[in-house]
């Protein structure tokens, strides 16, 4: 019996984590509300475009979502912002998806583009952005949880701690740091960096050395044409057409 309700506690915890952590649960408390109450989801959208000139770097910052960025043939950068927001109406919801709004600021040296999702005190939504810049343009990205997807770049810096990671087409050097979702990645010009564990990792056609720290999960390497730097435990590891050295440690 005590093994019973002990697993019965672990997994009503995992589904109170899983909510709470993709803001469907609201953990601010009102005595006149229902505590911990599911509300419907509605969704919304907001775009916003900048014209140029931008320096040098794109920094995007999200939590709670995905983001999408995909370099273009044009000179201006265009922001999509889908709003998902948990609320028991329609009406509710949408003076929530009034108040949360892309926000925008711009200094000599990166222009950030994210929400103000801090200036609410009642989560509860996620929110996912969509943005086309300048193809060759750099990157920066940080999000919290959810699938990140970047092509057509120059230099990208990707930090997702908790997401599926897939990139292509990136003209300079690639970081990249995830865990728990796989990561792929093709056609890379020159040095890759990548940081990840509980997952699997994918990488074809990378032109410059290639560094990558690993825990828990696979990694299949090809068409690497400079050398290769494995730190790994617990995982599996799968190179093909090398054209530097490799130096891999693993275990288990």
């Amino acid at each position: 019996a005590k093994e019973i309700i002990l697993l019965l506690l672990i997994i009503a915890a995992g589904v109170f984590l899983h909510h709470a952590y993709t803001g469907k649960l609201d953990f601010d408390i009102y005595w006149d509300e229902d505590i911990f109450f599911f509300f419907e989801p509605f969704d919304f959208e907001e775009t916003h475009e900048i014209e140029p000139p931008f320096p040098a770097e794109i920094h995007v910052i999200n939590r709670n979502g995905e983001v999408v960025i995909q370099g273009a043939d044009q000179e201006k950068i265009s922001i999509r912002l889908k709003k998902k927001i948990w609320r028991r109406d329609e009406k509710e919801a949408r003076e929530v998806a009034n108040g949360l709004n892309i926000i925008t600021e711009k200094d000599e040296q990166k222009i950030l583009i994210r929400t103000n999702r801090d200036d609410l005190r009642r989560k509860r939504f996620n929110t996912s952005f969509s943005v086309i810049i300048p193809i060759g343009s750099d990157v920066k990205v940080s999000n919290t949880y959810g699938m990140v997807k970047v092509a057509n770049t120059g230099d990208t810096d990707i930090e997702n701690p908790n997401g599926e990671t897939i990139v292509a087409d990136v003209a300079g050097n690639l970081t990249l740091s995830n865990k728990y979702e796989n990561v792929l990645i093709t056609n890379v010009a020159s040095d890759c960096i990548i940081h990840s564990h509980n997952s699997d990792v994918r990488m074809k056609n990378v032109g410059g050395k290639t560094e990558i720290t690993h825990r828990y999960g696979r990694i299949e390497l090809e068409d690497i044409l400079k050398n290769v730097i494995i730190d790994g435990s617990n995982s599996e590891i799968s190179c093909k057409n090398i054209g530097g050295s490799v130096r891999a440690e693993s275990s288990y």
